[in-house]
């Protein structure tokens, strides 16, 4: 509100010049002509203008909302990036600067665009920030490794960072972010891209902390992987030699009992600890079969050779890709003609597999098996 001249008198600022269909008068057109040119240089609409498309005052050519402040531009080194408040005091960036509305601050400290700004450019700030000591662990790690996490794990790694500092130093605590001190060697921090991390093994053993057996598998299925290995078995081995008591130790000697780095999927690789799980017999992963000529028929998830029975798992691109579905027809049909029996299992059957394992039970008798 701007005071008038006189007295206990108060006018309340309007937009200039009613817009030509609005039927209303602007309030400042009844103001005089002193008070209209105070009025006029507050606001900024020296230079004439006129009420164009939408009702959007143009001024000087461009339309703008006159009620909007256009933000300072930052220096170049900081446009479209993310940095620290000490980056902006480097280049002279002044504190109310860092509130405008084209920031945004992902962890106390760092700016980052509003918009554009990926999680990886977040915890690349974020780590500029902490102590040289400390490393991306736990889910955070695995995110960066690219690995597949449980949904409700990877739902919540855009808000919560976990990070971890050596043992005897002092944890990190600030909003965002779940500091832990942990027993680190040399062999447990790696470099992967801009971030320090801890190494594929030791982050297994994290998680064994956190994760189900099932999701355990998956991600330690993935860190063997005969097409991408991120590491070895003997390497899972050897750190998890170091962690024989605590929380999550008993999960973790079963998940490398069971990991063995052929399956091509996590569900894959879920679906194989729930077999075994039910105390079904221990099937092969990905193999092939070949028809009585030697030709090559169809590489098949799970398989009991001895029983000739064959599990499939088959995401939702088997329903929504229409070439696929038709592939899936035919090579069935394949394997059936072979005289296998072919069972198919879906996300359901991940969740609530009662019913997929009393399928297979019963086709596992049929065939001879004996509990």
């Amino acid at each position: 509100r701007t005071r008038d001249a006189r007295p206990g008198r108060h006018l309340t600022p309007a937009l200039p010049d009613s817009p030509p269909s609005g039927g209303c008068e602007s309030p400042i057109n009844r103001l005089r002509p002193s008070h209209t040119g105070r009025l006029s240089r507050f606001f900024g609409y020296v230079g004439g203008g006129e009420w164009g498309v939408d009702n959007v005052w143009t001024r000087g050519g461009r339309g703008q909302n006159p009620w909007m402040r256009t933000s300072t531009p930052l220096p170049t080194a900081l446009r479209g990036t993310a940095f620290t408040r000490a980056d902006a005091r480097a280049q002279d960036v002044p504190n109310s600067r860092l509130n405008a509305t084209d920031l945004r601050s992902p962890f106390s400290g760092t700016r980052v665009p509003a918009a554009g700004a990926s999680r990886h450019l977040e915890l690349e700030v974020l780590l500029r920030q902490l102590p040289a000591h400390t490393v991306f662990c736990g889910a955070t790690a695995a995110w960066i490794y690219g690995l597949a996490l449980p949904l409700h794990v990877s739902a919540t790694l855009d808000s919560v960072a976990y990070v971890a500092v050596p043992r005897g130093a002092r944890a990190i605590r600030r909003a965002g972010v779940v500091g832990r001190a942990l027993d680190l060697t040399e062999n447990d921090v790696a470099s992967f891209g801009p971030w320090r991390v801890t190494s594929p093994a030791r982050t297994l053993v994290d998680l064994a902390q956190t994760l189900d057996l099932r999701s355990l598998v998956a991600v330690a299925d993935q860190l063997i992987s005969i097409a991408t290995p991120f590491c070895s078995q003997a390497q899972l081995r050897g750190v998890a030699r170091r962690f024989k008591a605590g929380r999550g130790a008993r999960k973790l000697a079963e998940c490398l009992q069971l990991a063995n780095g052929l399956a091509e999927s996590p569900a894959e690789s879920m679906l194989r600890v729930i077999l075994w799980e039910a105390g079904l017999p221990t099937p092969l992963v990905n193999e092939p079969l070949f028809d009585a000529r030697g030709t090559f028929v169809a590489r098949v998830d799970l398989l009991f050779a001895e029983f000739g029975i064959i599990v499939e798992y088959e995401g939702d691109h088997h329903r929504i890709d229409k070439e696929q579905w038709r592939r899936d027809i035919t090579r069935i049909g394949k394997l059936q003609a072979l005289g296998f029996h072919v069972e198919r299992a879906q996300g359901d059957d991940l969740t609530h597999p009662d019913a997929l394992i009393a399928r297979l039970r019963h086709h596992l008798r049929l065939r001879g098996w004996r509990p």
